[in-house]
């Protein structure tokens, strides 16, 4: 679960005061994916770095499975930061690893066991279908094989909560709809709260609801299936 309150978050740019979030609240439930929706400077990537544990320096509560953060505790920020995982626009690879190596790197850092680590890296390879590249590095693989890896590494802890920043950006709409399809697969099996970042109607019709910002501000949060109907009817000419 991803929960954030009466989140503040305020830039100093030029001697002017820029008000990035204006108190924003929103919930995202274990097993959901939720777009972060809006144009550029809507805000979507500042709530996400306060969703993501990186920025400390905004007003509000951020609460990550069942837990409250306490900013001035970096225990406490580190402690959460490693149950949850984080999805880049441009994949986030380490080029000089294999695939199995760049899924593996969470469990390394979460102390699992040699034996244990190889089952879940294996298991979860096959679950986004890269049996036939575990040993290959990222050079070799096409741009939706690098997004499969760094999703597979992303979820491989069983996480609490997902974080993922314009996923699909470097994607055609093929391979966006196929790894979308895979991070709600994922996301239902390990019962993972997804938070998406995507300036695309197209990725956020596809996820369970739509937390819609402008100005800093959370405009509405829509359900998927009227977000569609809104999507559909503004491609129409004669509107609804």
């Amino acid at each position: 679960m991803i929960e954030f309150q009466r989140i503040k978050k305020t830039y100093i740019f030029d001697g002017h005061i820029y008000n990035a979030l204006q108190g924003v609240d929103g919930k995202i439930a274990s097993g959901e994916m939720v777009a972060l929706y809006g144009p550029s400077g809507s805000g979507k990537s500042s709530l996400l770095n306060v969703c993501s544990l990186l920025d400390e320096n905004y007003q509000g509560r951020v609460i990550i499975g069942g837990e409250p953060i306490i900013k001035t505790s970096a225990f406490s920020v580190g402690v959460r930061r490693k149950q949850m995982g984080f999805i880049f626009p441009k994949f986030n690879l380490v080029s000089v690893q294999t695939v199995f190596e760049n899924i593996e790197f969470p469990l390394i850092l979460n102390r699992i066991s040699k034996v244990e680590r190889t089952q879940r890296v294996l298991e979860m390879i096959d679950k986004v279908g890269l049996n036939e590249f575990v040993h290959f590095k990222p050079e070799k693989l096409t741009g939706k094989q690098k997004q499969c890896v760094a999703i597979a590494r992303a979820f491989i802890h069983n996480p609490v909560a997902v974080i993922a920043d314009e996923p699909t950006a470097s994607l055609d709409n093929d391979s966006t709809a196929e790894v979308i399809a895979l991070m709600l697969k994922l996301g239902h099996e390990l019962d993972t709260a997804i938070l998406v970042a995507t300036s695309d109607a197209s990725i956020a019709k596809m996820c369970h609801r739509t937390i819609h910002m402008l100005d800093g501000c959370i405009v509405e949060h829509v359900p998927a299936v009227l977000f569609k109907y809104r999507k559909t009817a503004e491609a129409l000419p004669w509107g609804v």
